[in-house]
C-alpha cells in the first residue's frame, strides 16, 4: 500500500519528534533494518535527519514521535497519522546495502592482546586485538589509520572516556559487541580507499553482537556502520558540543532509537573537513 499523510503540518524544532528524510542516493545512504519479524523504533523527542527509510518489518513510533519522510519503505507502521509524506508499507525485502562487501581476514598469531585502560592515554596502531578495546575513567586513545580487527570486550567505553581517529575502519568479531556510552569525545572518520573505503563500523555477520551508542558527549562519526545482524541502540542527546552524528549509512538487524536532540545520518566530507 502506498499512501501519502498530510494531515499534519510540522514546523520549527519545537515538535516531539521530528524525523526528516530524502530520497535515497545509489542505495548507499539512509537507515535500513532488515529483519522482517522485527521493528525499527522511534521514540522520545529527538530529530533524526536522513537521506531515505527502509524498514522491512515495523515501522513503530511511540508517544509523540512524529516522522517526516520524502519516501519510507516499510513493512507495517504503528501510529501512521504521526506520519508526514511518501509512505511504501508491505515492503519485507528491502536488500542488505553492503551484502557484497567482504568479511575481513587476518593471522591471529598476530595478537595485540587487549587493551583496558582506566584513565591515562595511548595510541593504538591497526590489528588484532583478541581482548578488545576497553575505556573508562576518562581514557583517552587515539587510533592509527587502518583496519582493527576487535573481539572479546569488542569496544567498550564509560566513565568519560574518549576515542579519536581517521581513515579507521573498526571489525567486531567473536565476542565482541560495542558499547559507546561514557559521555565522553567520540570523533571518528572511515578510509577514503581500499576495500573498506567510507566503512567506519562492520559487525561480524555471523557474531551479531549488539551496537550500543549515545550521542551524550561530543559524538560525531562519519561513513557508514554496517551491522547486518545486531540490534542497535542509539540515545540521541545533543552533547556539550552539538548534536550527535552517526555517519550516513546504517544497516542494522534491528533498531531503538529515542532521546532529544538531533541525530543526523547524513553524507559529510571525510578527513579533517568531516564535522567541520
Amino acid at each position: 500500500m502506498t499512501r501519502t499523510n498530510r494531515n499534519m503540518l510540522l514546523t520549527g524544532l519545537g515538535v516531539a519528534s521530528l524525523f526528516l528524510f530524502t530520497p535515497a542516493v545509489a542505495g548507499q545512504t539512509g537507515v535500513f533494518v532488515l529483519n522482517p519479524a522485527g521493528e525499527g523504533e522511534f521514540s522520545g523527542t529527538v530529530e533524526v535527519r536522513t537521506s531515505n527509510l527502509n524498514i522491512n518489518g515495523n515501522f513503530k513510533m511511540l508517544g509523540d514521535a512524529n516522522v517526516r519522510a520524502s519516501v519510507a519503505n516499510v513493512g507495517t507502521i504503528t501510529n501512521p497519522d504521526n506520519f508526514t509524506g511518501l509512505l511504501i508499507e508491505g515492503v519485507t525485502n528491502t536488500e542488505d546495502p553492503l551484502a557484497s562487501l567482504p568479511t575481513p581476514t587476518w593471522d591471529a598469531t598476530l595478537d595485540l592482546g587487549t587493551v583496558d585502560m582506566s584513565g591515562g592515554s595511548t595510541v593504538l596502531t591497526p590489528g588484532f586485538y583478541s581482548g578488545g578495546i576497553s575505556l573508562t575513567s576518562s581514557a583517552i586513545v587515539f587510533l592509527d589509520p587502518g583496519l582493527y580487527i576487535l573481539d572479546g570486550f569488542g569496544l567498550d567505553m564509560g566513565g568519560q572516556s574518549s576515542i579519536f581517529g581517521q581513515g579507521v575502519t573498526l571489525f567486531i568479531t567473536g565476542t565482541g559487541t560495542v558499547d559507546m556510552t561514557g559521555g565522553g569525545s567520540v570523533n571518528l572518520s572511515p578510509p577514503d580507499s581500499g576495500d573498506y573505503r567510507d566503512v567506519l563500523l562492520f559487525v561480524d555477520r555471523t557474531a551479531g553482537g549488539d551496537v550500543n551508542m549515545s550521542g551524550g558527549g561530543e559524538f560525531k562519526t562519519n561513513g557508514k556502520m554496517y551491522a547486518p545482524s545486531s540490534i542497535v541502540d542509539i540515545g540521541g542527546a545533543a552533547g556539550t558540543d552539538g548534536d550527535p552524528k552517526f555517519g550516513w549509512l546504517l544497516v542494522s538487524k534491528d533498531l531503538r532509537l529515542s532521546g532529544t536532540g538531533t541525530i543526523s545520518f547524513l553524507r559529510v566530507p571525510n578527513g579533517e573537513g568531516a564535522f567541520d
